[in-house]
């Protein structure tokens, strides 16, 4: 192993020791601060709260009607199958 240089050491130490004090720095000019400016206050949080439930709320209820429309849609698919059943016997007893 070779021997470190003085320096190398002084440089290295140097650069650790900006390290730190930048570190400490930000630390410093960040703990008076209450937060960062683009955080949301509290109330604007309140007002998406509320607008996501209503959202929900609108979702749930168009979920409703959604499934609602789907037993309206297997219903009718159901008479209709039944009604072409029926046509399609009366064709086959005139035909013959």
């Amino acid at each position: 192993m070779s021997p470190i240089h003085s320096t190398t050491f002084w440089a290295s130490l140097g650069i650790v020791a900006s390290a730190i004090g930048g570190l400490f720095t930000m630390q410093l000019s960040h703990t008076s601060a209450n937060g960062h400016s683009s955080l949301a206050e509290q109330s604007e949080v309140s007002d998406v709260k509320i607008k996501i439930e209503r959202i929900e709320t609108e979702v749930r209820h168009n979920k409703e009607i959604l499934n609602d429309l789907k037993t309206d849609v297997r219903h009718i698919k159901r008479e209709q199958d039944d009604f072409n059943k029926e046509v399609l016997e009366v064709i086959r007893g005139n035909q013959r």
